[in-house]
């Protein structure tokens, strides 16, 4: 009787147990590279290759966090669901919540991407930034030059 009870409860947990499991996480971002207490962090996570680096307003998920006094910041995203993500970042340093630059177009204020992306001539793509979120808690590290 007990081993009929046990083989229950060990296949009832394995049917039930795959609809409990996680779906979404924290994902923690080390950013190195920052202007110690200037202005703000300003970062836009996309989970598609649409707007990416082009326009921040169709980003999964935007946050704006002013910067501590240590040129290395943790944010921490709560509740972002798994799958791929590519991130570009820059320091808003005067606070104007824009990326300024030059008169011929290269930043003046410290920017970067996920997996340290960059590009000689123009702004690192989509693919180049993609990484797997795969588990709650998970690091990843970029910096912003």
């Amino acid at each position: 009787m007990k081993s009929i009870i046990l083989f229950s409860l060990f296949a009832y947990a394995l049917v039930v147990a795959p609809f409990f499991t996680a779906k979404d996480g924290n994902l923690k971002l080390k950013i190195f590279g920052l202007k110690p207490s200037q202005g703000f962090i300003m970062l836009a996570l996309y989970n598609s290759e649409k707007g990416f680096t082009t326009d921040e307003t169709i980003a999964f998920r935007k946050v704006k966090v002013a910067t501590q006094n240590n040129s290395v910041q943790t944010v921490v995203l709560e509740h972002i669901p798994f799958g791929k993500y590519a991130i570009i970042s820059y320091q808003d340093v005067n606070g104007n919540e824009k990326m300024d630059a030059n008169f011929i177009g290269i930043p003046k204020e410290p920017y970067g991407a996920s997996n340290n992306a960059r590009n000689s001539f123009g702004p690192p793509s989509f693919k180049e930034a993609l990484f797997e979120f795969t588990k709650n808690g998970q690091e990843i590290s970029f910096q912003l030059q």
